[in-house]
């Protein structure tokens, strides 16, 4: 993971950003943009937002519920939660999982 980190958190973000559209071009899936804003920061459980419950750039921890997971996931987690709510796509979610 964190060799995966660290040679693609060097490619600027419209390089990135571009490379993912073509790929769903290319392999016939929608790539849908959402607001990453504090999508690491957010518990996917309760919902709460703090910068404490980043513990380290690899460990979530909710500082109010306690729910524990990997950084990456949790983000990841949270933006498929917003790209339900903003298009009306069903999603599986952690919720009742911690």
């Amino acid at each position: 993971m964190e060799e995966f980190r660290r040679r693609n958190n060097t490619w600027p973000y419209m390089h990135l950003a571009n490379k993912l559209e073509e790929l769903g071009r290319l392999e016939g899936f929608q790539v849908i943009k959402v607001n990453p804003q504090y999508s690491s920061l957010r518990c996917p459980v309760c919902g709460f937002t703090d910068k404490a419950n980043r513990v380290s750039a690899e460990v979530f921890q909710c500082s109010q519920c306690g729910f524990t997971g990997n950084a990456d996931c949790v983000g990841a987690w949270n933006l498929l939660e917003r790209v339900a709510e903003e298009h009306s796509v069903p999603i599986l979610s952690p919720k009742g999982v911690a």
